[in-house]
């Protein structure tokens, strides 16, 4: 607010004495000194496309290709595409050029699929029979017999009525593609190795992102939160949902999907209009531009700087992208229909179950956002957004209800109003999108888990905060799934971490990050315990799980004799011969990581290891703490987004 100087004197007030959230943002419209901020930042570019450099990058394409050197003719091809224009042939050529190479490579899906967009977006009548002739001898290949005969019968029709090719041309080409035709094709059908998705075994009929193992419970002190109706053990998937939205962080919009956060370096589809975003489908191209890329499309201002001056300070929400984007494909006359039917809604019931769906925006609008703690010393990064993309779509023609007024028309206020509420949702809700990183596949050498975006899930949202949580997570692209990586016995909490663990960070840094960040005092029972950082737990064993699974109490170790309070025993010579077993297990399954780099068996031994020492040792003990951490790499090293480094 610094940024505004003096201009801002009185407003405050005015604001913050305003009775509903739509006479705050008509208010905030109003104030000129906003609108003239938001207006001289402003940057939106309609088509940043270079069809010079598009075909230079194309003929050095070629060059490549000519002498073989097929990786830097592929490497050509694809820049080339992100430059050039929908209005002319040039785009449709690159793609022609680049199904050569993925032909001559063998990638025969990929050269179906390039040829199929070149022809859809202004491919030379004159030259088609070279791309049919090319998709036919790819049919021929992955054994779809049909679509050959049809593209051959295409072929020939264009080659009879063609007479600028050359005869012994022509005669050449329906020659050899004769010869597909009489050869009893030796290849069977090559079926589509599509990556399923994970999901639970039984998914939960109010909570489509979680297992049916889980149910939400309420307090007044902590609100709404999922616990285990089973016991549930080590491993286990309890959860598994696509986002309501997503978005990369610029530095990875070069190398993966825009829309499922997939890889898209090897045959990437550009945006039509802008250079920035990829895909790395056809399916995912039609989501993008019919979907939420076109909302953003050519927003070339970093508002994330600009939210910097205002905030104060280096931190900016990074998530802001998303209010936008929850839109999807919906029209202006949807998002006002959905607005005015959150609006006529009551107050959040938390003692009420709600149905959370999987991907849906009216289900967003169940999740919290702490309406009552907020002001304009809170909010103004967010109404400046909100007025920020209100002027993007201005822009960009999205409003049908506009007038020669300065006020906002209704359509401006309903939007408005549904990118205010889904800010403040997202202020407190929002994942971050990982991926872990390491030398290779079999060696976890360098291994680190790096951010590469965020997302809003309308049912991983419900689960509450732990310095030590029973669960770890991972993602399939932007889809996230969400392990048992401790026993979890029924009636108990399932809890997730939002950034801080006490086995890195202490209570006081826990505790004061997510006061700042997320508005509320962690009570978790690692802060409770004030359990210490890894170096400083004990190394020797403190409490055992008392044998009565009923018992809440921890046995003490005594005289030789591990005993409750409610009268249960355990020898101590038992205990260490078993925890020593399970330590020297534990380090068997390291060295076999190490030297057989097999993650996937490693997973099923951590899994064993931790369920074992969970039913007899309790917190603060050091020797927890490996074998979680281990597990949590393991999995990752097997599962979901994953890359090698360079």
């Amino acid at each position: 607010m610094e940024a505004f100087g003096n201009g801002l004197d009185g407003f405050i007030e005015k604001f913050d004495a305003c009775d509903d959230l739509e006479s705050q943002l008509v208010m905030f419209h109003g104030k000129e000194e906003i609108c003239k901020f938001v207006r001289e930042h402003l940057d939106i570019c309609v088509d940043d496309k270079n069809d010079d450099l598009a075909n230079r990058l194309k003929d050095e394409g070629n060059q490549h290709f000519l002498k073989s050197k097929d990786s830097l003719a592929l490497s050509k091809y694809n820049e080339a595409l992100f430059y050039a224009s929908k209005s002319s042939s040039t785009l449709s050529l690159v793609l022609a050029n680049r199904s050569a190479v993925f032909y001559k490579l063998g990638k025969f899906e990929h050269c179906v699929k390039d040829i199929q967009m070149a022809l859809m977006w202004n491919y030379p009548i004159k030259m088609k029979y070279k791309v049919l002739e090319r998709r036919a001898k790819c049919y021929y290949h992955l054994g779809k017999r049909e679509e050959m005969e049809k593209d051959i019968d295409t072929v020939k029709q264009l080659l009879n009525n063609d007479n600028d090719v050359p005869k012994n041309k022509s005669d050449n080409i329906l020659s050899d593609l004769n010869q597909l035709i009489k050869t009893k094709a030796k290849h069977k059908s090559v079926k589509k190795s599509m990556k399923s998705k994970t999901t639970c075994s039984e998914v939960n009929t109010n909570f489509s992102g979680f297992s049916a193992a889980l149910e939400m419970n309420s307090s007044p002190e902590r609100g709404r939160f999922m616990v285990a109706n089973r016991d549930i053990n080590v491993g286990e998937v309890v959860g598994a949902e696509d986002p309501v939205a997503g978005f990369l962080l610029p530095g990875w919009t070069d190398r993966l999907c825009s829309v499922c956060f997939c890889s898209a370096e090897e045959a990437p589809l550009p945006c039509l209009n802008c250079s920035e975003a990829r895909f790395c489908s056809e399916e995912c191209w039609k989501e993008g531009v019919e979907g939420n890329h076109r909302l953003i499309c050519g927003v070339r201002g970093d508002l994330g700087e600009l939210l910097k001056q205002v905030k104060g300070g280096d931190t900016t929400p990074e998530y802001y992208r998303l209010c936008v984007m929850v839109m999807g494909r919906q029209s202006v006359t949807d998002i006002v229909e959905i607005m005015e039917n959150v609006e006529s809604r009551e107050e959040l019931d938390m003692a009420e179950v709600p149905v959370q769906k999987e991907g849906d925006l009216k289900s967003l609008f169940s999740l919290v956002s702490n309406n009552q703690d907020r002001n304009l010393q809170t909010d103004f990064w967010i109404f400046l957004t909100v007025i920020y993309f209100l002027h993007v779509f201005e822009q960009k023609n999205m409003f049908t209800d506009l007038t020669n007024s300065q006020d906002l028309s209704r359509q401006q206020i309903k939007i408005g109003l549904l990118m205010l509420r889904t800010l403040r949702i997202l202020q407190f809700n929002t994942h971050s999108v990982l991926q872990s990183s390491r030398k290779s596949d079999t060696c976890d050498e360098g291994f680190s888990m790096e951010p590469i975006g965020s997302a809003i899930y309308n049912s991983m949202a419900f689960l509450n905060h732990s310095c030590n949580p029973n669960t770890i997570k991972y993602w399939e692209g932007k889809r996230m799934v969400l392990v048992a990586c401790q026993p979890i016995r029924n009636g108990e909490e399932v809890t997730d971490n939002y950034g801080m663990h006490f086995t890195v960070n202490n209570r006081n840094l826990r505790r004061n990050w997510l006061q700042e960040f997320f508005w509320f005092p962690c009570s978790c029972m690692a802060c409770t315990l004030n359990l210490s950082t890894t170096e400083l737990l004990p190394e020797q064993i403190q409490n055992l799980v008392c044998l009565d699974r009923n018992c809440k109490q921890k046995m003490k170790l005594s005289g030789g004799t591990w005993t409750c309070m409610c009268g249960k025993e355990r020898s101590e010579g038992q205990v260490t011969a078993m925890v020593a077993e399970l330590v020297r297990k534990v380090m068997e399954t390291i060295q076999m990581e190490a030297l057989a780099g097999d993650f996937p068996l490693a997973v099923k031994s951590y899994s064993d290891i931790l369920t074992k020492l969970y039913s007899v040792v309790a917190h603060p003990w050091r020797g927890l703490v490996m074998p979680e951490q281990m597990l949590w790499k393991a999995i990752r090293m097997v599962r979901g987004n994953r890359r090698c480094q360079e």
